[in-house]
């Protein structure tokens, strides 16, 4: 993420500074992007959408810091949202939930939204951790999820703080990112922040009975049962939730296959995968009994790994054109411990429904599912 005057949205400390840059604003020498919060216009039309649409979630947070921020909101200041429109524009509108200390009431120039939240923050407890964690208002915003980790802290278990925000646990954030958001976008987010947060699939389950009796469960459990943790990547679970969506049956994720290829002689020449090991994407076991290949293989690819610099190196190769024969002589070693290999490119499951990645795959012979399981499907995978 690129550098910037960070945060870029900035808040009139006293009433003149507030008169004073409301007219700069009506000039056109400051932009006002949200009620009560300006900024330099060659800052902030430098930023993506993506950022923008941070600098917004930040700057209502910070408004009101005992509105804990839920759902999409919370996971985009967790730095778990991916810089994709598909992704972000469920974070257009700022999702807080409500308690005794907060409002439901509807804000006329604010584009948020609010979610009843069971259990209430002591104000005590908010006071208190409030004061050590959230009275610095210049914490950067633009960090990778890494950096944010350090900035993270747990108030109870319902309630964490990031970066100074208030923020519900991990596990209702989940739970309502599934109950709101498509689940191709939701599978892929709820997976990285239980991943990187250390959330198992029975921890959140358990809280989801636990505490939201009131509502139907069946459709988020049944979405958490379809979680993997060993997803490495936003795409490889953007990609599955689309095939699950579609009807077919979950693959095994990250096998490891031994290397017949591999030698000390080969590890001189780049264009060769000469690893011990190999990890496959998604493997669907035994599909074609009887033959040479009877496992079949889905990778998923995209341009990053052709032509991001740091990828690159930790490969050590120096083009995209190395870094495709070495994908190929991957393919030939993993054609020789019997498995069938199908390449579909991240672009084909994120357009048109996945609809090009679906006609492939069913052309390759992934097992589906049966049809009325398909219809249950199709019916729990819906947002409520």
């Amino acid at each position: 993420m690129k550098q910037a005057i960070d945060p870029p949205l900035m808040q009139p400390a006293t009433h003149a500074e507030r008169c004073a840059w409301s007219r700069y604003a009506a000039k056109g020498t400051l932009l006002q992007p949200i009620p009560g919060y300006y900024a330099e216009p060659d800052v902030w039309n430098s930023l993506t959408p993506y950022e923008q649409t941070l600098a917004k979630t930040y700057a209502y947070a910070r408004s009101h810091p005992k509105w804990p921020l839920r759902g999409m909101s919370a996971a985009l200041v967790l730095g778990a949202v991916p810089e994709y429109p598909e992704y972000y524009k469920y974070c257009q509108i700022t999702h807080f939930s409500y308690n005794r200390l907060s409002s439901k009431s509807v804000r006329k120039t604010m584009l948020v939204d609010f979610r009843h939240n069971p259990h209430p923050l002591p104000d005590e407890l908010v006071t208190q951790r409030l004061g050590w964690y959230g009275k610095k208002a210049d914490y950067p915003i633009f960090l990778l999820p890494e950096k944010l980790a350090f900035r993270f802290k747990v108030i109870n278990e319902d309630y964490c703080l990031v970066s100074g925000l208030l923020i519900t646990c991990i596990s209702q954030i989940v739970i309502d990112i599934f109950r709101e958001v498509p689940f191709e976008i939701a599978l892929p987010v709820c997976e990285f922040l239980a991943r990187f947060y250390r959330h198992s699939v029975e921890d959140i389950r358990e809280y989801l009975h636990a505490t939201n009796p009131y509502w139907r469960t069946e459709s988020v459990d049944y979405k958490l049962s379809l979680m993997d943790l060993n997803s490495p990547s936003h795409a490889e679970s953007f990609a599955r939730a689309r095939l699950l969506a579609a009807g077919f049956q979950a693959p095994q994720l990250q096998t490891q296959h031994e290397n017949l290829l591999y030698s000390p002689e080969r590890s001189r020449i780049r264009t060769l995968y000469n690893e011990k090991s190999m990890y496959t994407d998604f493997e669907w076991t035994n599909v074609f009994p009887n033959t040479p290949q009877p496992h079949l293989v889905m990778e998923v690819d995209g341009l990053i790994k052709y032509t991001d610099e740091d990828m690159l190196k930790s490969i050590h190769v120096q083009n995209s054109a190395e870094v495709a024969l070495r994908d190929h002589d991957r393919d030939e070693a993993l054609h020789l411990v019997g498995c069938r290999v199908v390449h579909v490119q991240f672009i084909e499951a994120l357009v048109n429904d996945g609809a090009s990645m679906i006609r492939k795959m069913k052309l390759a012979g992934v097992p589906e599912i049966p049809e009325e399981e398909k219809i249950e499907r199709q019916k729990l995978l819906r947002t409520q």
